[in-house]
């Protein structure tokens, strides 16, 4: 299983442990490039360091690129050389054949001479004598094929020769400084790419291997006009070879890990590469003449390519599945070959990070391990492991991985197979039960390595009750449980330890994303969810969609069912430290979490009310839940001690109104007194719930004074900011019943609390939720008798002194706007002149209390009482001369004047505007 590319360091290490050093170490002393020691640069300017850097690694490149091609260039030599001996030693037997026949004619010569000496001779042919008119065709196509596989073998000596005069000088750098010799060799090593200096190095053997087809083809031809039966022979060879070399060219172009591995078949992929990317693109576009042919040309290497990958893929699908897991391969050939105790540990300590296919053969691997981790122990006199304390991280490595393999590859084998030959080692497991227990994370991993090897002949789990799972251990284990719990021999043993697990796992900071979506999939495999093995082998799972699903489940649940139930409630507290992160936190508004869970504490609490069993229990499950969807549709995580806003302003639930909302104020009237957090959740449910809720008359009293005792000073900051948040959501309901259910001592309570929030915080967004309170009591004639009192029109002042917030400015815009508002309701209420801010503070607050408007009134968000505030301020501003009309104010009123008479607003409204527009643009 793959995280993170770790396991590709294996292969390195191992093979740099078995690769013979002395042809290394032979270029080395050529290459005059000298390698500095490592210590070259350290402690110099960066330069220094980065040139003694480039010189390790450039020495350690040169070396493998120049052994690489002068293997190569030798071994063309050699086989150049001999084949060019034989190739000439054919070539001399076969000259004659290009002269006529010397004894031919003689012969022809000699009967014609006795037939006229002797009229009795009869001569073997009646044919006349003909001279010689040259050699046959065929001799000719033979004597051509065997001298151009005598050229080619000899073109290819010469660039042998050539080749290794090449690499010669690219090991010369001459003299000078470290970085000069490193520019030079940088600027060869580019010349080498520029110039396909590799493609005609390995042009070389592909030359070779035609002139001996060549050879093949005229020594066949040339045997078949003497001798067919020995021409078959020959034939017959030559074709077999040819086939051969075809052969592993196919197998070389269809597998990419298949050894025989040619220059033919490399540049036969490069070229087939190309071919795909660019047949495709010749199919698009406008069609021209060059276009069309070249698409021709390329038709028949198109699909041939096809055709070849789709018998691979159909011949081979087991072995390219493997092969696309390197890393599994690779640990489990170094630990079953190497001896070596650091060599195991170091691959060991890799093997939870690797996707190990089910079909790999790992009993050789497992025994390997399972020995590594015994010899970390020795024998005492009575025949008990003891740890040698220099061993134990070797210990726990070869262990880790050891279980990591055993349970995930039993999990795809039934109760009586194995992968680990458990009746021959069934002694020294056994022993491990007695292994001294000083040590917590040795004594786990044996003790699970008794448990989950050990099952009984029945195929009953084997259960020790090993203690908790080691701190350290945490995210290793969270892989192995979901195999566990997948087998349902052992889900219902290991569930309290797959909840113990996730909650201890989910916590600041949080883990990496793959160990998170271990611990979702786990949770929906503990709610009852089935997933399918060939998921779990996957090291690197998607955490946002292992989310998604777990929640999708845990909303499916029904309360009836206890058991499932039970295990959603222990879910929430520790998802709600995931859902603190935006990226999780949206997936779950996404799907609707947050109302999910507002209802499903609705119900625990009506539950709650009308049964007498297990209160305590159902209310702690209530005040779970609500934290839970709380966190969901918040903006982060609530801190007691933070007094920023803990909830997107402005942001609802989305719940279908109206909602009957009895439920909530009895969740605050149990905790109000005994749990400020409960409370904390409560009132800002309460804020994001819509505008429009159903409350009951005689419970409003009751959700006030719960207001008024949150909002007191001695209370947590955050408390006091979701109380305020709270009143401001509910303000028109407790506005509207302050005439009829209100106390009046709650009335003035309720008051005062409201202005302490001024006090201990000067946080311009809850001045906002403040102006807005007490704005909308107004409209109640038993609320707005306490506009006046506790210091209101002071704390106005105060806030309009402070103007403006040049960090928000459109929040500066609607303080202006309700600071005037307020101001004109008490002086409406007064019966003295009340003051008012100083000259420059006026001038602000109505230069951006009608920008505010103009945006209020575009969005008809602007009721006509706040349109007639503004304009009465203004005029009477106006006419004392603390206001002057600047073209930016001007401005404003002629937007809101035009957008009141295109939105049907009354005469009285308009006539108001444009009365103060006349005046303030007066000369």
């Amino acid at each position: 299983m793959r995280n993170q590319g770790v396991g590709t360091q294996i292969l390195a290490d191992g093979d740099g442990a078995k690769a013979p050093e002395l042809p290394r170490k032979t270029l080395e002393e050529t290459i005059q490039f000298p390698r500095p020691p490592q210590s070259q640069g350290d402690g110099k300017d960066a330069k220094s360091r980065f040139w003694a850097t480039y010189t390790r690694e450039a020495t350690d490149y040169d070396v493998e690129f120049l052994e690489k091609y002068q293997s190569d260039m030798d071994i063309v030599l050699i086989f150049a050389g001999l084949f060019s001996a034989v190739n000439t030693s054919f070539i001399v037997n076969m000259q004659s054949n290009l002269n006529p026949d010397p004894f031919r004619t003689a012969n022809a010569l000699l009967g014609m001479l006795l037939q006229t000496t002797n009229a009795s001779f009869v001569p073997q042919s009646n044919q006349p004598y003909a001279p010689w008119s040259g050699p046959s065709s065929l001799v000719i196509w033979i004597q051509t094929l065997i001298y151009a596989s005598l050229c080619a073998s000899l073109l290819a000596a010469l660039g042998a020769v050539l080749g290794k005069q090449w690499l010669s000088n690219f090991k010369r750098f001459g003299r000078g400084t470290i970085d000069a010799r490193g520019r030079q060799r940088q600027m060869k090593l580019d010349g080498l790419r520029t110039w396909h200096f590799d493609s005609v190095l390995e042009f070389l053997p592909v030359l070779l291997q035609i002139s001996l087809l060549l050879f093949g083809i005229a020594l066949s031809a040339s045997m078949w006009t003497m001798s067919p039966t020995i021409a078959i022979i020959i034939i017959t060879a030559t074709t077999l070879g040819f086939t051969f070399y075809l052969t592993i060219v196919l197998a070389s172009l269809m597998a990419a890990d298949c050894p025989f591995q040619t220059p033919g078949s490399i540049t036969l992929r490069s070229l087939g590469r190309s071919v795909l990317r660019y047949y495709p693109s010749l199919q698009k576009g406008r069609q021209n003449f060059s276009k069309a042919c070249l698409s021709l040309m390329l038709y028949i290497p198109f699909k041939i390519i096809g055709t070849l990958n789709t018998i691979s893929q159909r011949l081979m699908p087991s072995v390219c599945s493997i092969a696309q897991q390197t890393d599994a391969p690779c640990i489990k050939w170094i630990i079953e070959s190497s001896s070596d105790p650091d060599v195991i540990t170091t691959a060991a300590s890799f093997v939870p990070e690797v996707e190990w296919p089910p079909e790999l053969d790992i009993s050789t691997l497992l025994l390997q391990l399972f020995d590594t981790f015994l010899s970390c122990f020795e024998n005492t006199h009575h025949e008990q492991l003891m740890l040698v304390p220099p061993r134990r991280e070797r210990a726990i490595a070869c262990g880790k991985a050891f279980l990591h393999l055993y349970i995930e590859k039993k999990s795809f084998l039934n109760s009586a197979e194995s992968p680990f030959p458990v009746a021959s080692r069934e002694r020294d497991i056994r022993k491990l039960i007695w292994v001294h227990h000083s040590d917590h994370e040795i004594s786990f991993i044996c003790y699970l390595v008794v448990e989950v090897v050990l099952d009984g002949d029945s195929g009953a789990p084997t259960r020790l009750h090993q203690p908790n799972i080691p701190e350290t251990f945490l995210c290793w284990m969270s892989h192995p449980l979901l195999h566990r719990l997948n087998d349902s021999r052992y889900s219902q043993i290991w569930r309290d330890q797959a909840l113990d697990s996730i909650a201890r796992i989910l916590t600041n900071p949080l883990p990496p994303n793959n160990v998170l979506a271990n611990c979702f999939v786990a949770g929906s495999m503990l709610i009852g969810q089935f997933t399918e093995r060939d998921a779990l082998l996957k090291v690197t799972k998607s955490s946002t969609n292992a989310l998604g699903i777990l929640l999708e489940h845990m909303k499916q649940v029904d309360q009836e069912s206890r058991e499932q139930y039970g295990v959603v409630l222990k879910l929430l507290e520790p998802l709600g430290v995931v859902l603190e992160l935006e990226e999780y936190r949206q997936i779950a508004k996404y799907r609707g979490v947050a109302e999910w869970g507002f209802e499903a504490c609705k119900t625990l609490v009506k539950t709650a009310g009308k049964s007498q069993n297990a209160q305590d229990a159902i209310w702690n499950n209530a005040r779970t839940v609500l934290h839970f969807s709380v966190i969901v549709a918040g903006d982060g995580p609530l801190n007691q001690s933070d007094v920023g806003p803990a909830w997107r302003q402005g942001s609802r639930l989305s719940i279908q109104e109206p909602t009957n909302c009895d439920w909530l104020i009895d969740y605050i009237i149990h905790y109000h007194n005994s749990d400020d957090a409960a409370v904390i959740d409560a009132m800002l449910a309460l804020s994001q719930l819509p505008h429009v809720v159903k409350l009951n008359q005689d419970k409003i009293p009751a959700m006030v004074g719960a207001m008024v005792s949150s909002l007191a000073i001695e209370r947590p900051a955050t408390l006091r900011d979701a109380a305020l948040r709270a009143a401001h959501s509910c303000r028109k309901v407790i506005t509207s019943s302050g005439d009829t259910c209100m106390p009046p001592d709650l009335l003035s309570g309720f008051s005062a609390a409201l202005h302490s929030t001024l006090t201990t915080s000067d946080s311009p967004r809850q001045h906002l939720l403040y102006l807005q309170i007490l704005y909308s009591w107004a409209k109640s004639q038993a609320w707005s008798t306490h506009i006046l009192s506790h210091g209101h029109h002071s704390a106005h002042l105060t806030i309009a002194n402070t103007f403006p917030y040049p960090d928000d400015p459109l929040l500066s815009e609607h303080l202006a706007l309700y600071i005037i508002a307020n101001l004109q309701v008490m002086q409406k209420l007064s019966d003295l002149p009340l003051d008012l801010p100083d000259a420059s503070s006026c001038r602000i607050l109505v230069q951006k209390a009608w920008h505010s408007l103009v945006s209020l009134v575009v969005r008809q968000s602007a009721n006509k009482e706040m349109v007639e505030h503004l304009s009465a301020f203004t005029m009477d501003r106006l006419h004392e001369g603390t206001v002057v009309g600047t073209d930016d104010l001007v401005s404003s009123i002629r937007q809101t004047l035009s957008q009141l008479r295109q939105g049907g607003a009354d005469n009285r409204l308009t006539s108001a505007v444009n009365e103060l527009l006349i005046n303030i643009t007066a000369p």
